[in-house]
């Protein structure tokens, strides 16, 4: 550390040189000067913000190519469209329009992050009302939809969770309780209710087999 100050003083030292020596025409300048003017130029081309940094058109601060909002006030970043290019809403990424998935809400994100987003959301089994990722839309991603974007064992897996989690709200429907049968069971007024898959009666009440009387004293038919 104590170097690094040590050099950057010998340089402003030399840059103090350089400018007095340009106010006195004809003065002559030292041979090492040329080379000094160099390191001087690199110094301010490395003290220079990276190229990728936007500047706040509120308060003029540069701020981090990530960023999407200002540091210091909190300005939302404008982004500068290039030709055709289209901005994806997730990576921010510019991208040619063959790239970008259209969505009925007009947000628009590129084939990787929008089929990343929906895979996340089902591997989560957060199924139930998937919306659009923009954090001020709220409109619910269409299943439709879904299909297009994921592969095929995904999307299977999406209606396993929504199915899942429609049963588990609604009291009217529940799984068949006959082993290694996967049907749901919808509740149809009586406590009788028979599986149109494995056709084993069930009883409503207890979830077993359909049965004469009460669930206490169970008498199977």
């Amino acid at each position: 550390k104590e170097r690094i100050e040590a050099q950057k003083e010998y340089i402003d030292r030399i840059e103090k040189i350089l400018l007095e020596a340009a106010e006195k025409e004809g003065a002559e300048i030292p041979p090492q000067l040329p080379s000094v003017k160099k390191m001087l130029t690199l110094q301010k081309e490395l003290s220079k913000p990276p190229e990728n940094n936007w500047k706040c058109n509120r308060c003029t601060l540069l701020n981090d190519e990530k960023a999407t909002n200002c540091a210091a006030c909190d300005n939302e970043r404008e982004i500068e469209l290039k030709g055709d290019e289209v901005m994806c809403g997730i990576c921010w990424d510019m991208l040619p329009p063959d790239r970008i998935k259209d969505t009925s809400c007009g947000h628009q994100f590129c084939e990787e992050c929008w089929s990343g987003y929906l895979t996340c959301k089902i591997k989560d089994a957060n199924v139930m009302e998937i919306q659009c990722p923009d954090p001020k839309c709220q409109r619910e991603v269409k299943e439709a939809e879904i299909k297009q974007c994921v592969d095929e064992p995904t999307f299977k897996k999406y209606g396993k969770f929504l199915l899942n989690a429609e049963v588990a709200v609604d009291r009217k429907k529940r799984w068949c309780p006959t082993r290694d049968c996967e049907t749901v069971l919808k509740y149809q007024g009586t406590r009788k209710v028979t599986c149109e898959e494995c056709k084993q009666s069930i009883c409503w009440n207890c979830n077993e087999r359909y049965h004469r009387g009460s669930c206490e004293k169970k008498s199977c038919c």
